[in-house]
């Protein structure tokens, strides 16, 4: 929801610790980045382009100007954070910048019933298949809505 990205821009960004990146087309926004800092850690954590404009390739202009950027700020260390295996698209353009990938392994306890739950589709995201095929205000209301509880 807006608000959740609100709060990375008043407690995050604003303070410092991160950035907004932005690709700009003819006074249009096409792609932008959210970046997280920590000690000489950069953290890639948000990206988004606007569909028609892919193309353009804003997303690898906003990536390496910030990559630039780091540098010359004597970052050490730039992550490109964790991807879904099934997310190919954005696998292949972390991949196109060098990156190290590792293997992540996760796993979810159950407190009250003190074990470990098992691993399957449904605590593996069953939600995207619904949530893929719901129009945009809808997704907004559960947004704003759900995401306080569950995000």
């Amino acid at each position: 929801p807006f608000s959740f990205f609100q709060n990375i821009l008043d407690i995050i960004i604003t303070k410092g610790y991160g950035d907004i990146l932005f690709a700009l087309r003819e006074n249009t926004y096409i792609s932008g980045a959210i970046y997280l800092k920590f000690g000489k850690k950069l953290l890639y954590k948000f990206g988004a382009s606007y569909p028609r404009y892919l193309n353009s390739r804003g997303n690898h202009f906003v990536m390496w100007e910030a990559i630039k950027k780091y540098k010359d700020e004597g970052y050490e260390e730039f992550d490109f954070g964790e991807t879904d295996l099934e997310h190919e698209g954005l696998r292949r353009f972390k991949l196109g910048w060098n990156a190290n990938e590792l293997s992540i392994y996760t796993t979810q306890y159950n407190l009250k019933k003190k074990n470990y739950l098992p691993v399957s589709p449904l605590t593996q995201g069953f939600h995207t298949v619904i949530f893929n095929h719901l129009p945009i205000f809808i997704l907004k209301i559960i947004g704003n809505k759900l995401y306080k509880h569950i995000g």
